[in-house]
């Protein structure tokens, strides 16, 4: 369990909510404070792009070339729902 806060005017508690340690924060350094949140959130959440490097090159390339996303799922979407009706004749 924490302990109380000490009795300085002027200073709010706030607690970490990933690693439960509490912060003093002043109001002349809301700064370093958000600086502090930043820096746990990038180290526990990585970037997505630093994470899965080969899958961000594979997008950047669909966007050069002009990729449509629409028509591409259009097709696929045909596709499914044409097997799921020759299942159905089959079984009926």
């Amino acid at each position: 369990m924490l302990a109380p806060p000490p009795p300085t005017a002027g200073r709010n508690v706030q607690t970490r909510l990933l690693d439960r340690s509490p912060v003093w924060v002043t109001p002349a350094l809301p700064g370093l404070a958000a600086k502090r949140r930043r820096d746990v959130v990038a180290r526990r959440h990585p970037d997505p792009a630093e994470v899965y490097p080969y899958q961000v090159e594979v997008a950047e390339q669909f966007a050069k070339h002009g990729y449509d996303y629409t028509s591409e799922f259009e097709f696929g979407l045909d596709l499914i729902l044409d097997c799921i009706q020759r299942l159905r004749k089959r079984t009926a």
